[in-house]
């Protein structure tokens, strides 16, 4: 079972989140599928920086910005790892396509990861 952080004192981390590894693999077509493993839960704070709508294919999307921050955790240090190849973000059932990760490092203690993530459509 996936490690679980609680808010605590984290402020603002009040959105329980998943982050899901990613794995690319090929199907029977031949075409490259994604197949999902265990989600790390834990909390975040989210702030919505921008979204824009669009009329595509005479359907409205609202993809949008968002900026995440959650605990410090080995396995999603930028430093160490992919994060934008290796996980996924997932909130209230939506997943998150993470763009860029980095540390927050505050005092040279490794307080946080901050994920910018781009709402999926659909």
């Amino acid at each position: 079972m996936a490690r679980r952080t609680f808010p605590g004192d984290a402020g603002a981390r009040d959105k329980e989140i998943q982050l899901v590894p990613i794995a690319q693999s090929r199907g029977a077509s031949g075409f490259p599928v994604e197949t999902e493993g265990a989600a790390l839960t834990l909390w975040a704070s989210k702030e919505d920086i921008r979204g824009n709508e669009r009329l595509a294919a005479d359907q409205m999307s609202a993809p949008y910005t968002s900026r995440w921050e959650v605990p410090y955790m080995v396995e999603i240090d930028p430093d160490l790892v992919d994060v934008p190849k290796a996980f996924a973000l997932r909130y209230l059932g939506r997943f998150y396509d993470i763009q860029q990760a980095s540390i927050i490092d505050k005092a040279r203690q490794r307080e946080g990861v901050e994920l910018l993530t781009l709402a999926r459509n659909g």
